[in-house]
């Protein structure tokens, strides 16, 4: 959740299985809600799952942060 906000997004809402980013300064178009299901075991990558995520930046400037970040994690 820390990259998120780094990156700009806010939360809009949490409960206790559903966080929800948006990215302004356009409130509704640029959601991004994480799941929290703690009664699970830990997923497997695998046919059909999320492998990776993609994200704009304005420019080359703007993407060094994020890229930062992302290593650091």
């Amino acid at each position: 959740m820390e990259l998120l906000l780094k990156m700009g997004y806010q939360v809009l809402s949490h409960d206790q299985l559903i966080e929800r980013f948006c990215l302004p300064p356009k409130p509704g178009t640029n959601f991004l809600d994480v799941d929290f299901y703690n009664e699970y075991s830990k997923a497997q990558e695998d046919t059909g799952s999320v492998h990776n995520i993609a994200f704009s930046v304005s420019n080359d400037e703007a993407l060094l942060p994020v890229r930062k970040a992302l290593r650091r994690r």
